[in-house]
């Protein structure tokens, strides 16, 4: 993998992890597009993740240390549905991302779930003239609410569908405040992402006994750690400002574009 693949393919999982969007339909369509050999780039694209994990810890590190038991009950129960798929479908999960089709189309939903929890946000907005001030400190939703997010995470494993745009809207959806599902969402996204990681990582140290990562692919890491802080901050904004719609419109366009392109 040259230097220009990698540092590009971090900086596409960078500003599409956090953002509505689909990062990882995304990396597989730009890895079809940059013609990046198969040899490894699973393993290079679950790093990458493992790389946007770090930015979450930092972004959220004073939520995380000021957990309460309960916190962590829902996080846990949130947790369940993506473990269960991530073991029991991980085959058929990896071989979708060589099929960019598949990937096209999943975005289009992406885009269609974005558009409906934009329109919840704005029903609300409307009905309500001024929105309550949410607490300072994190609380988690309720186990019912967490459970359904944590689906919402799970069918997320297929590339394509945006992990952060299906869990929000399913806490949007749930009448959870936005700020709170935005910071539930990512939390979540912590032990589903290093789980993913160490299954990854368990089945490369099964083939091999080391574990060798090119300077170029070290580099797309660094560049994969940044723009996930820029993409958590600039989703941060999105929420607030109520305009999910407009990355609907843009995961649509870029499903159709790319179906056609690889049909």
């Amino acid at each position: 993998m040259s230097a220009f693949q990698a540092i590009l393919l971090g900086l596409v999982q960078g500003l599409t992890e956090f953002l509505p969007i689909s990062s990882s339909g995304h990396l597989t369509l730009f890895g079809n597009l940059l013609r990046v050999d198969d040899s490894g780039k699973v393993l290079f694209f679950v790093l990458l993740h493992v790389a946007t994990l770090l930015s979450v810890v930092v972004y959220f590190f004073r939520d995380l240390i000021r957990l309460r038991v309960r916190d962590l009950v829902m996080l846990a129960i949130g947790t369940i549905p993506a473990l269960i798929v991530g073991l029991l479908a991980k085959d058929l999960i990896e071989s979708l991302f060589s099929m960019p089709a598949i990937v096209s189309v999943m975005l289009m939903v992406t885009g269609a779930i974005n558009i409906a929890a934009d329109k919840k946000i704005a029903h609300d907005l409307k009905k309500n003239d001024s929105e309550k001030p949410e607490k300072e400190s994190f609380e988690a939703p309720g186990w019912k609410q967490s459970l359904l997010i944590g689906c919402a995470q799970a069918a997320a494993i297929i590339p394509g569908i945006s992990r952060s745009g299906s869990t929000v809207a399913a806490g949007v959806f749930q009448d959870v405040p936005r700020r709170r599902a935005f910071t539930f969402s990512f939390m979540l996204s912590i032990p589903a992402i290093l789980g993913a990681g160490v299954l990854e990582l368990k089945d490369y140290f099964s083939q091999t006994s080391s574990l060798t990562l090119s300077t170029a692919e070290l580099l797309g890491l660094g560049v994969a750690f940044l723009a996930g802080l820029l993409s958590l901050s600039l989703f941060s904004i999105v929420i607030k400002k109520a305009q999910l719609r407009w990355f609907g419109y843009y995961a649509i366009l870029v499903g159709i574009l790319t179906l056609f392109l690889f049909s």
